[in-house]
């Protein structure tokens, strides 16, 4: 392939990245499968890709039941923040991203909180 192939490719391979844009978890807190003491949580959940809080959702499913969760940062960006109140169990933050460029995307975290 020659020179002006490449830059083709390359721009191609630029051109598809950005229009297949999707925003996916890249770290969060709690961590998958994290074990955690009982309290107050600060879940913190980091993006790859921009998104809008007023559209995104976040659920905490446990024992109790299903709970949706509020969402406390307001400005378009990379992280979605919320809190809550855990006892011991097993949970899920249930997850559904709404990328800037409106791709929707959704996941589970799984952790646990030990008894006291």
């Amino acid at each position: 392939m020659g020179r002006l192939g490449l830059i083709l490719a390359f721009i191609l391979a630029l051109g598809i990245g950005h229009a297949q844009a999707h925003a996916f978890v890249t770290s969060s807190t709690p961590a998958p499968y994290a074990k955690l003491a009982p309290g107050t949580l600060a879940i913190t959940l980091h993006y790859d890709d921009a998104v809008d809080p007023a559209r995104c959702r976040l659920s905490l499913r446990g024992p109790q039941g299903e709970a949706r969760l509020t969402i406390i940062n307001h400005k378009i960006g990379t992280v979605l923040k919320a809190q809550t109140l855990l006892t011991a169990g097993a949970f899920e933050i249930h997850w559904i991203a709404y990328s800037t460029d409106g791709h929707i995307t959704q996941g589970v975290i799984p952790f646990t909180v030990a008894a006291p």
